[in-house]
């Protein structure tokens, strides 16, 4: 059984069992070019017990929990981490569904604003 594994800091793999991996090459889809930058940012609003949820396919609302609030501040940490302005209602007015609001979907849309 294949499965992907990730690891913020690494590219993706395949896991195959009993050691068998097989590197992936980077795509923007599984693994987000600015996904280190917004882990980091969800890491200080996120609570402790929640972090290890932070991975690309996260939905913001449901699965870390953000609030309007929160959403705020994490605003205010992007743009201080990335030295640039950043929108996020643009973001979120860009998807139908809100579970679509992924930490990969983040990380996307601020590497196409660049």
């Amino acid at each position: 059984m294949l499965r992907l594994h990730y690891h913020w800091k690494c590219p993706p793999r395949l896991v195959r069992g009993l050691g068998e991996v097989e590197t992936l090459a980077r795509s923007r889809r599984h693994d987000p070019e600015l996904f280190p930058e917004v882990r980091d940012a969800l890491e200080a609003l996120v609570p402790k017990k929640l972090r290890k949820r932070i991975t690309p396919e996260a939905s913001i609302l449901a699965d870390l929990g953000l609030d309007s609030l929160k959403v705020v501040e994490l605003t205010m940490l992007l743009e201080k981490q990335l030295g640039r302005p950043v929108f996020l209602p643009e973001w979120i007015a860009s998807v139908e569904d809100p579970a679509d609001l992924t930490v990969a979907s983040l990380a996307r849309f601020l590497a196409d604003k660049r």
